[in-house]
């Protein structure tokens, strides 16, 4: 009994180390998901297609970014952070702050069932959290 109790402490505090982000920051997420990128994400996250006002890039699938496998091309929170930093919002790469893509992530992490464990998310803590 004992050792069942150890091993489930030590199961929980692994998964303390890996679930890192914050209710409130995911909630910010919501909100900066919905003002950025749901124009080409659709309002759900389900994909879309890319608005006219792009231009040559008007009319292209956007992938979904919620849902099933949405995320599979990233390993960890840190990838997606990344990607995100230097690629989006379309019109505009690297026009949020490290703290806006972090709480986009946080959004994302959510949608993808993993949850807070109260800790906010950060670039560095990120690395340690897989998506898949």
């Amino acid at each position: 009994m004992r050792a069942a109790a150890l091993s489930l402490g030590v199961v929980a505090g692994l998964v303390g180390l890996v679930l890192l982000y914050t209710p409130q920051q995911a909630q910010r997420g919501r909100k900066l998901f919905t003002e950025s990128c749901a124009v080409c994400h659709g309002p759900a996250g389900d994909g879309g297609r890319v608005p006219q006002r792009f231009g040559a890039l008007a009319g292209r699938r956007v992938p979904p970014v919620v849902g099933p496998n949405a995320l599979a091309s990233f390993q960890t929170a840190s990838d997606l952070f990344r990607y995100a930093q230097q690629r989006m919002p379309l019109d505009d790469p690297g026009s949020l702050t490290d703290e806006q893509y972090l709480a986009v992530t946080a959004w994302l992490l959510e949608q993808a069932a993993v949850e807070a464990n109260g800790e906010p998310l950060t670039p560095e803590s990120a690395a340690q959290v897989p998506i898949r």
